[in-house]
């Protein structure tokens, strides 16, 4: 039985708990059907009760590491700290779980079309001179790609990674998933999602250190980090896609 849990801890039985105890910040634009948050929670409720969604059961029944995994608890909308920086990164959904003796921890980023947050280029032009921006950018690049400049990476990404990581090591977990979730129907703009796979080959082909084109179901890894002060370096890192196509 899969346990869900609020921002308070509170127990989520229902879609209704969930967009009560886990809403997203500024609710009344993303709790709409079609986009990413709504329909990342209703795909835990499709049968009425918290079920692992289909798609997310068959990438883990088609990949050897994940093949026997039990879900056990998960927990929307939670945020991790990052560094000392200020606010932290809010997972769209946190799950635990094992498959024999290893615990695993998967942060799910649910994405209708919207894209992956500001390049870091342009990010870092609209800040003030007094941000901790830049201190944050740069040190989650060095501690994830082990290089200087991420400019031409989406910044969503890189918090992503950095705090699938750290909840890892918070929950004991032995291995870490980051997995995007895909959501698309006739409200998604065909550009947009073209533009999200680019940007995410993008950022994985830095990370993995070759070309990568990461089609939906599969799971890519283990990759390691370059670590740092706030990075665990230990645990394995995987990354997957996974897509659900709504009905008209």
């Amino acid at each position: 039985m899969i346990k869900l849990f609020g921002k308070k801890n509170e127990e989520i039985h229902s879609l209704s708990d969930w967009l009560i105890f886990a809403a997203p910040a500024k609710k009344e634009a993303h709790l709409k059907d079609l986009r990413s948050a709504m329909e990342l929670a209703k795909c835990w409720f499709r049968d009425g009760v918290a079920t692992v969604p289909l798609e997310l059961q068959a990438l883990f029944n088609a990949n050897e590491i994940t093949k026997d995994i039990v879900i056990s608890k998960g927990y929307p909308e939670r945020e991790t700290k990052l560094d000392n920086f200020g606010k932290g990164r809010n997972h769209d959904l946190v799950l635990l779980g094992e498959a024999g003796t290893e615990r695993f921890l998967i942060s799910i980023e649910a994405k209708a079309d919207e894209s992956y947050g500001k390049v870091v280029g342009e990010y870092l032009k609209t800040v003030s001179a007094r941000s901790n921006v830049p201190n944050r950018i740069e040190q989650l690049t060095s501690s994830i790609l082990g290089t200087n400049s991420s400019n031409h990476l989406r910044y969503q990404l890189l918090h992503a990674i950095a705090g699938t990581l750290i909840e890892a090591r918070e929950f004991g977990a032995k291995q870490a998933i980051f997995l995007v979730h895909e959501f698309h129907s006739n409200e998604t703009n065909d550009r947009n999602i073209a533009r999200n796979n680019h940007d995410l080959n993008a950022f994985l082909s830095e990370l993995f250190e070759q070309p990568i084109n990461l089609e939906p179901n599969l799971l890519l890894g283990p990759v390691a980090v370059n670590g740092g002060e706030f990075l665990p370096v230990d645990i394995p890192l995987y990354v997957g896609r996974v897509v659900r196509e709504l009905p008209s």
